[in-house]
C-alpha cells in the first residue's frame, strides 16, 4: 500500500471531514505521536500557552498606537491566541477596554452550543480552543459567511485593502459592535492576511474563466489570475493591480494587458486581471500620485515586457 504523499520533503497525511472537523486531524496527530515518541515537533497553537503569552506583545502595540484611547477590540477566536493575549495585555492598561471573540454564524460554538459548515477559513473550526480565554471576553459576536465574503470584496475594492474571508468577518463583527455600542469612539480589529490566495475559491468563488499566471524577470515577480485569451467575452473587465502590496493604477500596466490581449485577439481588450507585482522598493516610485494610486518604474520597459510575456503566455 503505498505511503502518503511527499513534497518538499514532508508527508501529507489527510484526514477526513472538511474544515470544521480539525478535532479529527488532531486526534490522528495525537495518534502519530503516540507511536513515535520524540520524533515529531508539536507548536499545539490551539493550547500552547505561548500562543497568547506571545500575542500580549500586540496588545502592546495597539495600546501604543492608539495612545490608550480605544474602548474595544474585535476579533474572530481563531486558535485563541490573538484575542486573548491583545485582551490580556489591553485590561491590564485599562480593564474598562472591552473584548470580543467572533464566529462564524453558521458554527456558533461558543454563543450558541451549535456546530455547522461555514467558508471562514482558520476560524470556527469545530472546537473552542483551550486558548481562547473567555474570561478575558466580554461578547461574543456572529456574523455570516456571506457577510465576510462581502465585506473582504468591498474592502479591496473601497479601500485598496485585498484580505482574506476571516479579515472580512473581523470587519463585519466590528461594524456590529460599533452599531450595538454608540458611546464607543474607537474600535480595533486586524486584518489578517492577503486575499490573493483566495482569488479563485473563497473570496470570488470558482471561476473557470480566469487562469492562473506566475512570471519572474529581471527582478520582477508577477502572478495572479487573468481573464482566459480568447476572441470571445467581455472587452472590458474589473481590473485589481498590486505593486508592492498597494493597489495601483498605471499606464505601462494598463497598456501592457491590452497590448497582450490584442495581439491574441486582435481585437483591443482590458478584461478582468487580479495581478501581484514585486520588486525592490528603489526601482520603483509609489509616491507619484498617492491619491491617484499611480506609480513610476523606474524600467517601464521591462515592466511592459514582462507583464506582456506573463499574459500571453
Amino acid at each position: 500500500m503505498p505511503g502518503p504523499p511527499v513534497t518538499i520533503g514532508c508527508a501529507v497525511v489527510l484526514t477526513p471531514g472538511a474544515g470544521t472537523d480539525i478535532d479529527l486531524a488532531m486526534a490522528r496527530m495525537r495518534e502519530m505521536v503516540a507511536a513515535q515518541p520524540g520524533r515529531y515537533f508539536v507548536p499545539a497553537e490551539f493550547e500552547n500557552a505561548d500562543n497568547p503569552q506571545a500575542q500580549m506583545a500586540s496588545g502592546e502595540e495597539i495600546w501604543e498606537q492608539t495612545g490608550g484611547r480605544l474602548d474595544a477590540v474585535v476579533a474572530a477566536q481563531g486558535t485563541g491566541g490573538w484575542i486573548s493575549g491583545v485582551a490580556r495585555a489591553l485590561k491590564a492598561h485599562d480593564p474598562a477596554i472591552r473584548a470580543y471573540a467572533v464566529e462564524p454564524a453558521e458554527c456558533p460554538l461558543i454563543s450558541e452550543q451549535r456546530w455547522g459548515t461555514h467558508g471562514v477559513p482558520g476560524i470556527g473550526d469545530g472546537i473552542i480552543p483551550p486558548n481562547l480565554d473567555l474570561a478575558m471576553m466580554d461578547g461574543i459576536v456572529t456574523a455570516s459567511t456571506a457577510e465576510a465574503l462581502d465585506m473582504a470584496a468591498r474592502l479591496a475594492r473601497e479601500e485598496g485593502l485585498l484580505c482574506g474571508p476571516s479579515s472580512g468577518i473581523n470587519v463585519v463583527a466590528a461594524l456590529k459592535v460599533a452599531d450595538s455600542h454608540p458611546e464607543f469612539h474607537r474600535i480595533v480589529t486586524v486584518i489578517a492576511d492577503t486575499g490573493q490566495r483566495y482569488l479563485s475559491g473563497e473570496l470570488f468563488g470558482e471561476r473557470p474563466d480566469l487562469v492562473e499566471v506566475r512570471k519572474e524577470a529581471g527582478g520582477l515577480q508577477i502572478e495572479g489570475y487573468v481573464a482566459a485569451l480568447g476572441d470571445q467575452g467581455p472587452t472590458r473587465g474589473s481590473q485589481n493591480v498590486f505593486v508592492n502590496r498597494r493597489i495601483v493604477k498605471d499606464r505601462t500596466i494598463a497598456h501592457a494587458i491590452i497590448e497582450a490581449y490584442s495581439v491574441a485577439t486582435i481585437k483591443e481588450r482590458s478584461p478582468e486581471v487580479h495581478l501581484f507585482l514585486r520588486i525592490a522598493a528603489d526601482r520603483v516610485d509609489v509616491n507619484v500620485h498617492p491619491t491617484k494610486a499611480e506609480v513610476r518604474f523606474l524600467e517601464g520597459s521591462l515592466v511592459h515586457e514582462v507583464l506582456r510575456r506573463a499574459l500571453g503566455d
